[in-house]
């Protein structure tokens, strides 16, 4: 897979990232494999990362792919709290495209609270959404397909800018959810590693894109992240109301700006 990204022909290579989901001596493994199918020149070309969730804290890459390969007999157990995080983390660092690679399936966890489960899960539910991408909208271009049209509308992308903008200047790290969570935005504190996401409703999307909106967010809340939804018209009605609401849901959800900005007695910022 990663050799087929190496020869894809771009003006800007694609970065990669494999984080494995079973543990580091798989990593280094992978990490010696590619190097000796791919050579250094490319390996940093692509600048290629691969390890663990933990090492991929504050870094995306392009392409993700998450490694769950395991023998079927030997699938190690990862039902504590850690390991809900780290696959809470594995899932917000692709920018354009995230593959799992399996060889495992749900039935051979051993326990439905391992975090494995709501991986499988997730990227059961999402391919066989893709089947159907192509099925047309009832809007009036029915050669429109619904998981992205919405996406692209004016209106969508200027409060997700205003949004961004707002919570930026607030001292929070921003930045699209992609796949996991089209349209919306992932809000952390990458020194704590406490994220929450952040999406738009009611911004022009027909049914099946609001139950697509729906579905993304059941699969990643399975998985540990605090979501939550804001109306688009409210948004454009109320900045302030809506400023609040946001910032008292990621006070909710743990996640505390990266900077506080210190107002002096006559009004400047320091």
């Amino acid at each position: 897979l990663v050799e087929e990204c190496k020869r894809q022909r771009r003006s800007r290579p694609k970065s990669i990232g494999v984080i494995s989901l079973v543990g580091d001596e798989q990593s280094r493994l992978i990490r010696g494999r590619l190097l000796d199918a791919i050579g250094p020149e490319a390996y940093n070309l692509h600048d290629i990362l691969v390890g663990e969730p933990p090492s991929f804290q504050g870094s995306e890459r392009d392409v993700v792919f998450l490694s769950m390969v395991s023998s079927p007999g030997s699938v190690p157990t990862q039902s504590q709290l850690m390991y809900h995080q780290r696959i809470n983390v594995a899932l917000s660092r692709a920018r354009d495209r995230m593959v799992l690679v399996r060889s495992i399936n749900r039935s051979h966890v051993p326990s439905n609270e391992d975090a494995k489960v709501a991986v499988i899960d997730y990227f059961s539910e999402h391919a066989l959404k893709d089947l159907t991408k192509d099925i047309p909208t009832m809007r009036g271009d029915a050669s429109e397909a619904y998981p992205g049209s919405f996406l692209s509308d004016s209106i969508h992308s200027r409060v997700i800018e205003s949004l961004t903008e707002c919570l930026s200047a607030a001292g929070f790290a921003v930045r699209p959810m992609g796949v996991v969570w089209r349209g919306a935005v992932c809000i952390e504190n990458t020194s704590s590693g406490a994220r929450a996401a952040i999406a738009l409703e009611n911004s022009g999307e027909v049914e099946q894109e609001w139950s697509a909106i729906l579905t993304q967010q059941r699969a990643i809340e399975r998985v540990g992240w605090k979501c939550a939804r804001i109306d688009t018209l409210s948004r454009l009605l109320d900045l302030k109301t809506t400023e609040v609401m946001l910032l008292s849901f990621l006070n909710w959800a743990g996640v505390t700006p990266m900077k506080q900005k210190i107002v002096d007695a006559e009004g400047e910022e320091e």
